[in-house]
């Protein structure tokens, strides 16, 4: 790993380096001037980027936001001792210039705190070249899905926060390609959001979701994602009819519309959405906190349930506006009433936390990706 340090502060450049030599084995550099970044960057790869905001030359906003894309590190972490707002706002800027992880750490820096930088580097560069390495569908291959059965569900586990009971699953639409086999969203949603086949799409993986739901006996809350495409035309007695054919309880299913989805409702779709609720199907606001949606949404809509997203989860346990964000989210969602799900759990400390501050459910990684029928099938 190439990691260069840019800071104008010798005695703090060399102790940045001292507590990096500790945890890893890494070819480190430091520079002491923003002016020299572009041309170190271009002569090698830099993977991580550890960059002062105070730079006497050219500070590091300005450096981090001009440095030319081809040469930009994979990573950066912006290191300042003035307010946490200013390094806050700095490493939100880096996210928009598309750097692909950004971090801000404010002075003095600790050795835990590098540790776990470090570790959210390794992991989220990791998950992103298993992302940019998909194959992307053309539109034959998408009417081939659909005609061939291409479109399969994997199922997101979701657990009881207080005693770790699986209770429910997110069904999520994946791609078994002849040839190039499992596939992500990431290889065909944009291709279908801008074929306007989005409402096929949800039917195929309700489908599939009430078929495969109803072997088990003890029966598992569903949740599915939907869109505005098909709620503007009528279509609960559809949904309802598909519930009795493979008797499946309307009752155990929760919908999730993203906020943005929320923002667009009109009249067919609130129509739709009261019918659905009258048989009990629930409705939840996803990824809460990241859309356009206002309060007074949550006042009209029939929600039953909140879901936190997971970049406040991630954070929640280091960045304070993140934990007081999940904070005011959870409760809001127990002052209306409605279930709370954090979305996005990775490891043990954040589960302690939402146990403690009383969130209802949880899905993520800690206890499981999402998996086909049969590995659901072993882990109930």
């Amino acid at each position: 790993m190439n990691i260069l340090i840019v800071e104008d502060d010798l005695l703090q450049a060399t102790n940045l380096k001292i507590l990096l030599n500790r945890l890893l084995d890494a070819k480190i550099s430091i520079i002491h001037s923003g002016l020299k970044v572009a041309a170190v960057c271009a002569e090698q790869p830099i993977d991580l980027m550890f960059c002062d905001i105070d730079l006497p030359d050219l500070n590091g906003v300005d450096l981090l936001s001009t440095l030319p894309e081809v040469h930009r590190p994979k990573g950066v972490v912006v290191l300042s001792a003035m307010n946490q707002d200013v390094v806050e706002i700095t490493y939100s800027m880096c996210l928009s210039a598309n750097y692909l992880f950004a971090r801000g750490l404010t002075k003095p820096i600790s050795n835990e705190q590098l540790s776990d930088i470090l570790s959210d580097f390794k992991k989220q560069t990791k998950q992103a070249i298993t992302n940019h390495t998909f194959a992307s569908l053309n539109a034959d291959d998408i009417d081939r899905a659909f005609a061939e059965g291409w479109f399969i569900n994997h199922y997101q586990p979701q657990y009881k926060v207080n005693n770790n009971e699986l209770i429910g699953v997110e069904a999520l639409v994946r791609c078994q390609h002849p040839e190039l086999g499992l596939l992500t969203p990431a290889s065909f949603l944009a291709q279908l959001n801008q074929a306007h086949l989005q409402d096929q799409l949800f039917w195929v993986v309700l489908e599939n979701a009430l078929k495969e739901m109803a072997e088990f006996s003890n029966r598992l809350q569903l949740s599915i994602n939907m869109n505005q495409k098909s709620l503007n035309v009528s279509m609960s007695q559809r949904f309802l009819d598909l519930c009795e054919q493979y008797q499946f309880p309307p009752e155990q299913i929760t919908l999730e519309l993203t906020e943005d989805d929320v923002y667009d409702s009109g009249v067919t779709s609130l129509t739709n959405l009261a019918n659905l609720r009258l048989k009990g199907v629930g409705l939840a606001i996803d990824d809460f906190g990241t859309g356009y949606s206002s309060l007074s949404q949550l006042a009209i809509l029939p929600f039953t349930e909140l879901k936190i997203d997971q970049q406040f989860i991630g954070n929640a346990l280091l960045n304070f506006k993140s934990q007081q964000l999940t904070v005011s989210s959870l409760q809001l969602a127990k002052s209306l009433g409605l279930r709370s799900v954090a979305e996005g759990v990775e490891d043990h400390e954040t589960l302690a936390y939402l146990r403690q501050i009383g969130v209802d459910l949880y899905q993520g990684f800690l206890s499981s990706r999402p998996v086909p029928l049969e590995q659901l099938k072993t882990l109930i």
